[in-house]
């Protein structure tokens, strides 16, 4: 029998066309039958928004602005969402020719092929291939940049487009900074050794010289995230010490980290679908590091893409107390196939020879090998076919089918409560003018509904009403159920509401009735956001009745007695929250605010200042110290507190107003254009009139 050739160049490009083919209707074919879920209606509505204010949404939301651009490009031509999910689709086709063309750099024959047909058929990559999501744009990038920089290494005239084309990953997600140390190390550990001793310094100098640049470009841009500075500290304060209270503490849920081991047991299944654990995958892994045992550069340049890129991801979301999705390993999903791959080449070449030698025709090369490999990935392909089926299944909730009976069933005078998703609705699957509130506290969403004659709840897995703390979430009040994950419920409303609110406060304060910490926590966020300060104030005291020793909570506490204008109270509340917590930001910063108001300007500056050592990057901290400074008549030194603050926000209108007054105490020249250029971005009434005042009405915004 004549040995069957499976790599051959005609054999090479019909496989890789049919590759094209099949991952081209896995990707695309019944794309819009699936409900976008929560994650992807962020993503249009962020695209929605205006450029200016785009950006500024999009980096609060921790994300980079390339396929956030893609999307509000789409959205000009329609907002169907199987158009929305295309651009994913393709990058997805895309990126089966380029980790051939990868693997081909790294692996022998006929890895690529198999690596190619493992990346088409890989469930994780599918999944993510048909949602309106970074990952398969950042993928597709990831594989462009690291071909880039393979070939850049030896056709030094690539640099450039190495250049572009990293510069466009790192502002597709942050994850990509991860890929600088991949390269990093590869050039230091196998390039800089061989170029000393070629005494080549310009070739091998290229290298690091174009990533640096690329690096310096992405972190001066303006399209770049103002936290990437930010979040690495608060990494290094992670491992050094105590970190600082950032924000107030208005969580509605914490989703603590998983913690390491299950999450190493997760990781090969998450890569590859299969079960238990992905050990069919893992085995191949082991078999595929063998298999790359006389390649010890790309098996470096592999294991260290492999391993590096998760455990600094991990180790991230660790030092940030977050939970753990299998989207944040898919930038490491092209080492793993790849590595599969050979283990699958590597264990069909030992059945094969195994055969030989069974037959007893080792004088003759039988055809064996291809039929064995066929074996192995039929066996693979087998265990991984239930996640491969659910990657191109249902959505993760049906929010489209959901949304479309409540806007037929919808009639003035009908509240419409959508915990956590309300907002995202609205302007894809809701017209604007439906009444929609995301309240996630039951005391909340009864008491706005008790100026409605009727109230459904949308509920999905983000509600935290459940029949425990919500006694009308039952079968009787069941009005529809959409598979999967949303069932729609008749609430009470109007009269109804308000008895049950009423009898739901005096519970819970009166200690009736037994509510979990958490909850009181979204009760009272719920409360802040309705500004009814007296319930918000009720609801923080009998929350640290439970908790005496919460400083965040002490903080809110605090805050709600200032608005309730209990200034005494306040100051007595930061304080005890900075006993708790001395690196408790807000509680420092809110204290020097009352205390300025309260007459004590000194001991405020010293609060503003231990608020600003702590947390420098708080714009907060610099507008609490720059107003202390400015009431003890140091003007200059409150513009120079004004202006760092704004170098961390620069469109933040109380640090505006501070240096327009910073300037005009200080005569400084250009005071009324400070004055001028904050009535331009249409502030408050009382930022506009001391504006007028200063500019003797010139202004055309002046009345």
């Amino acid at each position: 029998m004549s040995h069957m050739p499976i790599d051959g160049r005609r054999s090479r490009m019909l496989f890789l066309t049919f590759m094209l083919l099949a991952g081209y209707a896995l990707r695309v074919v019944n794309l819009g039958e699936a409900s976008l879920w929560l994650d992807e209606l962020i993503q249009v509505q962020l695209a929605r928004a205006p450029l200016r204010e785009m950006f500024q949404l999009v980096f609060a939301h921790a994300n980079t602005p390339v396929d956030v651009l893609i999307t509000k490009t789409l959205l000009r031509f329609g907002r169907q969402d199987a158009w929305l999910r295309m651009s994913s689709a393709y990058m997805g086709v895309l990126s089966i020719p380029l980790i051939y063309a990868l693997a081909r750099k790294l692996l022998p024959r006929p890895g690529p092929l198999v690596t190619a047909l493992l990346f088409t058929l890989a469930p994780l990559a599918i999944m993510h291939h048909r949602e309106v999501r970074p990952y398969a744009t950042f993928l597709m990038l990831a594989l462009l940049s690291t071909l880039l920089f393979l070939w850049s290494l030896e056709k030094q005239g690539l640099w450039p487009f190495f250049a572009l084309s990293f510069l466009f990953l790192l502002h597709t997600h942050l994850f990509s900074l991860a890929l600088l140390a991949v390269y990093g190390l590869y050039w230091l550990v196998w390039l800089l050794p061989k170029g000393l001793r070629a005494r080549d310094s310009r070739r091998w100098l290229l290298a690091p010289a174009a990533l640096a640049l690329t690096t310096i470009a992405f972190l001066l841009s303006p399209a770049s995230p103002d936290y990437v500075g930010r979040f690495t500290r608060a990494v290094l304060q992670g491992i050094s010490g105590p970190r600082a209270m950032e924000t107030l503490s208005l969580a509605a849920t914490t989703y603590p980290f998983p913690g390491f081991a299950p999450i190493v047991k997760r990781i090969p299944q998450d890569f590859s679908g299969a079960q238990p654990a992905g050990l069919p995958a893992l085995g191949l892994l082991f078999m595929g590091l063998w298999g790359m045992r006389r390649r010890p550069r790309a098996l470096f340049f592999l294991l260290t893409w492999l391993i590096l890129i998760p455990a600094a991801i991990v180790f991230a979301l660790y030092q940030r107390d977050h939970w753990f999705s299998p989207r944040y390993i898919i930038h490491a999903l092209p080492p793993f196939i790849m590595l599969v791959g050979m283990g699958a080449v590597t264990l069909a070449r030992w059945l094969a020879n195994g055969a030989e030698l069974i037959l007893r025709r080792r004088s003759r090369r039988p055809a064996l090998f291809p039929f064995a490999l066929a074996a192995v990935l039929a066996l693979y392909f087998w265990q991984t076919a239930p996640a491969l089926a659910q990657a191109r299944g249902p959505s993760r909730e049906n929010l489209r089918d959901g949304a479309a009976f409540l806007q037929q069933t919808y009639q003035p005078g009908t509240l419409i409560i959508a915990p956590l998703v309300g907002p995202y609705l609205l302007g894809h699957y809701l017209p604007k003018e439906m009444d929609v509130v995301d309240f996630q506290s039951p005391v909340l969403v009864e008491s706005v509904a008790q100026n409605y004659e009727r109230a459904f709840l949308l509920q999905t897995v983000y509600s935290h009403l459940t029949p425990r703390n919500t006694s009308w979430l039952t079968q009787e009040n069941l009005v529809a159920a959409f598979q999967p994950g949303v069932e729609i419920y008749r609430a009470p409303a109007g009269e109804e509401a308000r008895k049950r609110v009423q009898m739901r406060i005096k519970a819970i304060l009166s200690g009736d009735q037994d509510v979990s910490l958490a909850e009181l926590k979204r009760m009272a966020a719920e409360a802040r956001k309705l500004k009814d300060w007296p319930l918000t104030i009720q609801i923080w005291e009998h929350f640290l009745q439970q908790a005496p020793n919460d400083s965040a909570a002490w903080t809110e506490l605090g805050l709600a007695y200032r608005q309730a204008e209990r200034l005494d109270a306040a100051i007595d509340a930061y304080q005890r929250a900075i006993e708790l917590a001395p690196n408790n930001a807000w509680a420092h910063l809110l204290l020097a605010n009352a205390l300025r108001l309260n007459g004590q300007p000194e001991t405020a500056l010293r609060h503003a200042q231990d608020a600003v050592d702590i947390a420098p990057h708080l714009p907060d901290a610099w507008s609490a110290l720059g107003f202390a400074q400015l009431e003890l008549g140091d003007a200059v030194a409150a513009r120079a507190a004004f202006e760092r603050g704004l170098e961390q926000r620069a469109d933040a209108l109380m640090l505006r107003y501070g240096l327009a007054q910073a300037a005009s105490a200080a005569r400084d020249s250009d005071a009324a254009e400070l004055w001028q250029a904050l009535l331009d971005l249409n502030p408050p009434s009382f930022m506009r009139n001391a504006a007028c005042k200063h500019l003797q009405n010139a202004h055309t915004l002046c009345p």
